[in-house]
């Protein structure tokens, strides 16, 4: 991650859903180290990010996994486990021989809507906080369909409750189109954004599928910043179909 961030956040936004609940905690663990280095975090603390992201929803993995195809509102017995899974999170890791403070202390105050008036969580658990958010909403469920990243960043900003410091640096380190994801491009090709380019609304692409929907035979590098090349939408991940060699975007993006 720290060597190619383009590439952590290429998997983190290319990892398969169809196992939300452990794919989400890999992604937010992934995307929460990342934004910790981009603050210039030691990397103890890095680290700690990870073990906050990876462990945080422990007290509710599965009513988690119920949750993700579930259509139906939440019960009353849901909300209750939700409201409590921090707490109970901090309770099972302390029986489990986790003695870190910093870390039990994230878990339980990873949700600081949820804490007690005039008690404040910890920066740890605040950044946590915005990568699960964040990562939520560009996420498909049962009952809605994934909000495209520049949406869900947009919705953080405007939202009161969140950091508008910590947001921002989100937004700067994964673009308003990620690594990863999916667009549609002025001469109606699809291609796959591989890493961000000289300007947020001009990503490094490659395209994958011709303006006539059939899979090119090779990847070809377009340049975003010519107007024939332009993003004109991102498209859904699950609408295309395509296979592709990682490694192979990734060398003519110059990153192999």
């Amino acid at each position: 991650m720290a060597r190619a961030p383009d590439i952590a956040i290429f998997e983190i936004m290319q990892m398969d859903p169809t196992h939300y609940v452990v794919a989400h905690h890999l992604q937010a663990a992934a995307l929460s180290a990342l934004i910790a280095q981009a603050l210039g975090w030691l990397e103890p603390a890095v680290q700690a990010t990870c073990r906050v992201a990876l462990t945080m929803n422990i007290a509710m993995l599965e009513l988690q996994t119920v949750l993700t195809a579930q259509a139906p509102p939440v019960s009353a017995a849901q909300q209750q486990v939700i409201d409590g899974h921090g707490l109970q999170g901090r309770r099972i890791l302390e029986a489990l021989g986790v003695l870190e403070a910093d870390w039990l202390r994230a878990v339980e105050e990873h949700h600081p809507e949820r804490l007690d008036p005039g008690r404040t969580a910890s920066p740890l658990a605040q950044l946590v906080h915005h990568v699960d958010v964040y990562l939520a909403r560009i996420s498909p469920r049962g009952y809605r369909v994934a909000k495209a990243p520049s949406a869900a960043a947009r919705e953080l900003l405007q939202h009161p409750d969140m950091d508008k410091g910590l947001v921002s640096t989100l937004i700067k380190l994964v673009g308003v189109y990620p690594s990863g994801t999916y667009v549609k491009l002025a001469n109606g090709e699809t291609a796959v954004v591989v890493r961000r380019g000289a300007s947020a609304h001009a990503p490094c692409v490659c395209s994958l599928v011709s303006g006539a929907g059939m899979p090119l035979g090779e990847p070809v590098l377009r340049d975003t910043a010519l107007p024939k090349y332009a993003v004109a939408a991102i498209v859904a991940k699950g609408r295309v179909m395509v296979v592709f060699d990682r490694a192979r975007l990734f060398r003519l993006a110059g990153q192999g």
